[in-house]
């Protein structure tokens, strides 16, 4: 029980820090954001249960676990879990999610509605679809899988690597159905 609530603790935590980052941290460095926070609450959960007494200082004996490394296994799973499987997916979504902005963009009209024209134009808070666009093509030119001659935009090696690789793994995991 103690690895629970010390993972339950964590990961609150790793909500609290990732959303600090987000609104503070700009550019490239923002994509470290995730993985930076992970581990440094890898290392505040292992320093936590090992500083901490068994009991909390609260727990009875019967949900005491008498293998500390059961119950810290226990730990890194349940906060990987919600970190990886929770807090990584909502800000995923929330940040990169298409149809939850359509959503909000809609949601943010004067009149609660908008035709396909309009929504062009109001897309992201009125900067247009057009930047969902140039937003992509950024962070791939940034990301260096991308380079433009002005004219063409052609991948790197890293650009073909990434592409051969999520080729592979939407095949694998869409069945082989295409959702284009």
């Amino acid at each position: 029980m103690k690895g629970m609530i010390v993972a339950s603790f964590v990961s609150f935590g790793a909500f609290v820090a990732m959303t600090i980052g987000f609104r503070t941290i700009r550019g490239p460095a923002r994509r470290l954001i995730n993985i930076v926070v992970y581990f440094i609450c890898v290392a505040v959960l292992l320093t936590v249960l090992s500083v901490t007494p068994k009991d909390l200082g609260f727990l009875p004996d019967d949900l005491i676990e008498r293998e500390t490394w059961l119950d810290t296994i226990v730990a890194f799973f349940v906060m990987s879990a919600s970190f990886l499987g929770g807090w990584l997916q909502l800000f995923t979504l929330t940040n990169r999610g298409y149809s939850l902005r359509v959503l909000i963009d809609i949601f943010n009209s004067p009149q609660r509605a908008l035709s396909p024209e309009e929504l062009l134009v109001w897309y992201s808070d009125g900067r247009g679809l057009i930047s969902m666009y140039d937003t992509r093509i950024k962070g791939l030119l940034d990301a260096g899988m991308l380079t433009f001659d002005g004219k063409l935009m052609s991948l790197t090696g890293r650009g073909r690597k990434a592409a051969r690789l999520f080729r592979f793994l939407r095949g694998l995991y869409n069945s082989g159905e295409r959702y284009d």
